[in-house]
Order: C-alpha cells, then sequence, then structure tokens
C-alpha cells in the first residue's frame, strides 16, 4: 500500500512549512492529524511494514497548536484522543483500555459542551465508542450500548452538516448494531435498512466513493444471508451486492480491500446456492480468484490469507487451508 512512506513524506511537507511558519497553528493541527492517521493504520490486522508513528509527537503538536489558538477546536479534540492513545498498549487489560477510552470520551463531552455543534467532536465521540464497542465483542460483552451512542452521535453531526464520509461512517456503526441486537434475538434489519438508505444518500452525494459501494455490498449481504435460502429476493441481493462491489472495485482498482469484499459476497452466495441444491462452485472459485487479486495488491494481507484458508476448509480442501497459514 505504501501508506507509511506518504504519512512520512506528508509529516516532513508539514514540518518543512512550520520551520518557515513555527506558529502556524493550522499547520501544527494537519501535521498531528498525519500522526493520527498513521497510528490508526498501524492499529489495522496488517499493517505497513517498518512504520513507527508515536503518538506523543501527535500530542505535543496538539497542544502547541492549543497553545497558540485557544478556541481552536480541532486541536482540543486531538489532544483528548492523543492523550488517551499514548497509554493504550496491545497488552493492556481490557477494563483498563476502556476506562482510557471513557476518560476520552469525558473530554470531548465537555468541549461539545461548550461547542454542541463541533464536528470534529461528534465525530470522535462516536469513534471512541465503536471502539469500546469493539473491546466489548471482543472480551464477549455486550456493545449495543456504545454502539448506538455512536450512531446518535453521528446523527448529531450529519444534522450539523451532512457529506458522504460521515452518512458512511453511520452506516458503519448501524452494520455493527444491526449484529449486535440480532445477538440478543432482535431483528437485525431496521438499522440495516436505515444503513443501506444513508450509503444511497451517500452515492447520491459521492457516485465515485468507493467505500460507500463496498459497504452497500456487505450490508447487501448481510440482508441476503437472513433471508430463506429459496427466496428469490436472496438471489437478487447477491447479485445487488456483486454488482456494488464491481463499482468499487471499478473506481480504485488497486485498492486490495475491494476484491476481498466481493470475494466474502460471492463465498457467501455459494454457500446459499449449495443449501437450496444449485451449484456454488463458480462463485467460490470466483473468490478464491478475488482474494488472490487482494494478496498481488497487498502480499502482507493478513485477513485475505484468513478469508481464503477458510474457504479452502470449506471446499474440503486442507492441505490448501494449511499452505495459506
Amino acid at each position: 500500500r505504501g501508506e507509511a512512506s506518504e504519512h512520512a513524506q506528508a509529516i516532513e511537507a508539514f514540518s518543512a512549512a512550520l520551520k518557515a511558519e513555527p506558529e502556524s497553528a493550522a499547520a501544527l493541527v494537519r501535521r498531528a492529524d498525519t500522526i493520527r492517521a498513521w497510528c490508526q493504520v498501524e492499529r489495522r490486522p496488517d499493517p505497513d511494514p517498518g512504520s513507527q508513528p508515536d503518538a506523543r509527537g501527535a500530542l505535543s503538536d496538539y497542544q502547541n497548536a492549543r497553545d497558540l489558538a485557544p478556541g481552536l477546536i480541532a486541536a482540543r479534540v486531538g489532544m483528548a484522543w492523543a492523550d488517551c492513545e499514548r497509554k493504550r498498549a496491545d497488552d493492556l487489560p481490557y477494563t483498563s483500555q476502556v476506562r482510557l477510552i471513557a476518560t476520552q470520551c469525558n473530554d470531548l463531552d465537555r468541549i461539545l459542551q461548550e461547542a454542541p455543534h463541533a464536528i470534529e467532536a461528534l465525530v470522535d465521540m462516536a469513534r471512541a465508542r465503536e471502539e469500546i464497542a469493539r473491546l466489548h465483542r471482543e472480551n464477549k460483552m455486550g456493545s449495543r450500548n456504545p454502539l448506538s451512542s455512536a450512531v446518535d452521535a453521528y446523527e448529531t453531526a450529519i444534522e450539523v452538516g451532512e457529506s458522504a464520509e460521515l452518512l458512511r461512517m453511520r452506516a458503519t456503526a448501524l452494520r455493527q448494531f444491526a449484529f449486535a441486537i440480532r445477538a440478543d434475538g432482535e431483528s437485525p434489519l431496521p438499522p440495516r435498512q436505515r444503513a443501506l438508505a444513508d450509503l444511497a444518500r451517500a452515492i447520491e452525494l459521492d457516485p465515485v466513493d468507493a467505500e460507500a459501494w463496498g459497504l452497500r455490498a456487505l450490508l447487501r449481504k448481510d440482508v441476503a444471508e437472513d433471508r430463506d435460502p429459496g427466496e428469490q429476493e436472496a438471489v437478487l441481493d447477491f447479485q445487488d451486492a456483486l454488482a456494488d462491489a464491481t463499482k468499487a472495485i471499478q473506481i480504485q482498482p488497486d485498492v486490495s480491500s475491494h476484491y476481498d469484499v466481493r470475494a466474502l459476497v460471492a463465498r457467501a452466495y455459494g454457500d446459499v446456492l449449495a443449501k437450496v441444491g444449485k451449484a456454488g462452485m463458480a462463485q467460490h472459485e470466483a473468490a478464491l480468484l478475488d482474494h488472490a487479486k487482494a494478496l498481488e495488491l497487498n502480499p502482507t494481507g493478513v485477513e485475505s490469507y484468513r478469508q481464503r484458508a477458510l474457504l479452502q476448509m470449506r471446499l474440503e480442501r486442507p492441505d490448501l487451508a494449511v499452505a495459506e497459514c
């Protein structure tokens, strides 16, 4: 992907700008935001090798920007994130991580009491709630409450300033919320329908938002999987999902994750076809080809290898599955 190199280059550019204008609060925030984006890449399952972002550097930049411009909301919001992030570690106990993020939420809440329409604070509040939900899921705890809070925060942000990105982010939270309430025995369809409406609007606002097309493919897959396998609507949902995933690839043919999304849809479609006595092998083979393309684009894609191994096991090819590990 080369994201580590891109972030490093951006940081160098902002550093050069700060040498020329050392009291530019805007440049400090943008450099800190770049460090933050780099840190978030490192939290993914397959980070760029050799990258070493440091949240402490971001915290210093945000603090300096705040000192130069005390009213700059972006600096205060960034400080809340960086102070939390610099204290987190992979081996930190689950409860300690949740407490740290809860402290970040308290800081954001104070900002929102002063500036209730600050989109930066609302979005960070939603992201923090989503992170708490992720930690809860990993530790077999319920995640619906933090996800509901995340959806509410996105709702307010969208009311302040609707954008394709915000709609896509709320749709992502709604998808996770649907899984959470499904685990509690409730129908996941209402939040999924709401998420699909968000994505339709996002695509209307930005027809080349590849992530929106890919996310809609996954949501349509979710809906299809919950239908009776014999329903014609399930087949139509899968076909629409494949079309959306293909559109994402057409927009960004060099992004590996889009091929993985289409592979997940094709695999699920093949499974449903097999359940009703129809040939699903073509879909499964197509999924393998898409995972192969994803790995060609991103050879360190851990999730691509994992999903391909699972599919090989589904196809009763254990030797090939082991080879993926």
